[in-house]
Parts: C-alpha cells; sequence; structure tokens
C-alpha cells in the first residue's frame, strides 16, 4: 500500500487561488471602510468650524446697539467682523473711526473662506442673513462646506440694508 498522505500540486494551486480570493476581498472592505470613515472625519470637522464660527457671530452681533456697512456713519466706538486670511477678525475703532489695533482680535483661525451679510433677504423684523464658507484642506484635494444662518438683531427692531458686504460694522451698549 502506498502512503497517499500530502498535497497534490493541484490542491496547492487551488488552495493559494481561494485565499487570494479572499484576502482581496478582506483588504477591499478595509480599504473602503477606511475611506468612509476619513470623509466622514473631514466632513465633521469642517461641520464644526462652521458651527464656530456662526457661534461667534452670533454672540457679537445678537445684542448690538447699531449696524452699518459703512463705519463712517457710527459716530462712537463700534467694532467690525471680517474674514481676512482664514481668521475671523474682530477690529475695534474709536469715536473718529480709527482703528485701535492693540484691540484686535482674531476670533477663529483655521479655515474660514469667506462671510456675507445680506440683510436684502431680511424682513423687517430686525434679522440679518449670513453665510459662511469654510474650506478644509486635505491629502488630495479641498472640501468647501456652506452654512446659512439668521440672526434676530434684539435692539434692532427695523434693520434694513440693501447690499451684501463681506465686512460689518457695529456698535454695542456698554
Amino acid at each position: 500500500m502506498k502512503n497517499n498522505k500530502g498535497l497534490t500540486l493541484i490542491e496547492l494551486i487551488i488552495t493559494i487561488a481561494i485565499m487570494a480570493i479572499v484576502l482581496q476581498m478582506i483588504y477591499s472592505i478595509l480599504f473602503v471602510g477606511n475611506k468612509s470613515f476619513n470623509l466622514g472625519k473631514n466632513k465633521g470637522f469642517i461641520q464644526k468650524d462652521a458651527r464656530i464660527v456662526s457661534e461667534l457671530i452670533t454672540k457679537e452681533l445678537r445684542t448690538a446697539k447699531e449696524i452699518r456697512f459703512n463705519e463712517k456713519t457710527i459716530k462712537e466706538e463700534h467694532f467690525s467682523l471680517e474674514a481676512n486670511n482664514g481668521s475671523l477678525i474682530k477690529k475695534t475703532y474709536n469715536d473718529s473711526g480709527i482703528e485701535n489695533e492693540d484691540k484686535r482680535q482674531t476670533l477663529f483661525t483655521n479655515s474660514l473662506r469667506g462671510i456675507e451679510f445680506n440683510p436684502k433677504d431680511t424682513n423687517p423684523n430686525g434679522i440679518i442673513n449670513i453665510t459662511i464658507e469654510i474650506e478644509e484642506e486635505t491629502n488630495k484635494n479641498s472640501e468647501t462646506y456652506s452654512i446659512n444662518f439668521n440672526i434676530l438683531l434684539e435692539n434692532i427692531p427695523t434693520y434694513r440694508e440693501n447690499n451684501i458686504q463681506n465686512k460689518i460694522y457695529y456698535s454695542k451698549y456698554n
């Protein structure tokens, strides 16, 4: 009697082929899972940044005493908000409209692409519409997220301006 313990060449080739197919399926599942995790993570960071900027702007403008798009019309200490090089900048001006550079604040530094203050779409109830664009640089490309929100101006019951601006001037009660 012959001892037939062992593998033939055909059995070995079939086993290696089946293992290669199984490993390829596992790799594909892991690759797709990792890619979608990273996309979701990046989108979450972009949305978080947009929410932070919207909360900062809301905090500054909700209790404003006066809001204008031209700084020359405010005759007391006032402030401005604008996007500059990816940051949200708050500037302080004296009664004459001269900026006090010592009081300049960077409220948010990261990926702010732009801000639009849009009073045209508001109703006479003192609401201002704001659009924020956040841009996140990833490994291979950049992703932009836009958020649009309204702020009820508590101290300005009838707010009317006619133009969209990227910078807004406002004063507050002391």
